[in-house]
């Protein structure tokens, strides 16, 4: 049992959901009673450990003890377990709400029509296929793909915020600066993300039809 290097690189950039990962993965390959379970619980209580260290993320003093047994390594992974749960399911209801009262005209939201969200949802699958072959450094693909699912999970008919899909023009800005010529795909697919979001944005406002966005980074020559 051990934690790839892709899965630690993939952790979310929120601290709990990050936490809650480990600690998800830690009970679903657990084996209780068996000779590994220990090296399995310090292995786990050591990422865990890492984590805070490298995001601030606030841990009981407890955490950095010394001589703590195997037993209370379980109870503060378990404990942390139910905090970042709890965390989660906290956040999950808000977005529900908030979802669901800008559904029912309830708050400001932009649209997206069913054909916005496939298309959508087509061109941010073909950006993850394209990063899957590219000879970006594996550790960057893995925090642009995991990047990519996260904007794509957000999509839905009324969204009250579409900065995610802008976002996505600093993540190709990391494309472009390594790869050159050879970011063109990954830059016209953003370009049609963005248009898609302005379309929303602008209608949302209240603006004509005609007006655009100028994409004037996006159609800057890709640099040789």
């Amino acid at each position: 049992m051990d934690y790839e290097d892709e899965f630690v690189m993939g952790l979310s950039d929120d601290n709990l959901e990050a936490a809650w990962q480990i600690c998800e993965r830690y009970f679903a390959q657990t084996i209780y009673d068996s000779e590994s379970h220990e090296q399995w619980i310090a292995k786990t209580f050591i990422l865990i450990k890492s984590l805070a260290s490298a995001r601030s993320l606030p841990l009981p003093n407890e955490w950095t003890a010394a001589s703590l047994t195997p037993e209370r390594k379980f109870e503060l992974i378990k404990q942390l377990s139910k905090v970042a749960q709890d965390y989660l399911t906290d956040r999950r209801n808000a977005e529900d709400e908030e979802r669901f009262t800008a559904l029912l005209g309830g708050t400001f939201a932009y649209g997206l029509s069913g054909a916005d969200i496939q298309r959508l949802t087509t061109l941010l699958d073909e950006l993850g296929e394209l990063l899957e072959t590219s000879k970006i450094d594996p550790k960057v693909r893995t925090r642009l793909i995991s990047r990519l699912t996260k904007v794509r999970d957000q999509i839905r008919p009324k969204m009250t915020d579409v900065s995610g899909l802008y976002g996505l023009i600093g993540d190709v800005g990391i494309v472009r600066a390594s790869l050159g010529p050879e970011s063109n795909p990954y830059v016209d697919k953003v370009r049609e993300i963005v248009e898609i979001a302005w379309r929303a944005q602008a209608a949302a406002q209240g603006l004509p039809t005609s007006t655009k966005l100028s994409l004037s980074y996006l159609s800057e020559e890709t640099p040789k």
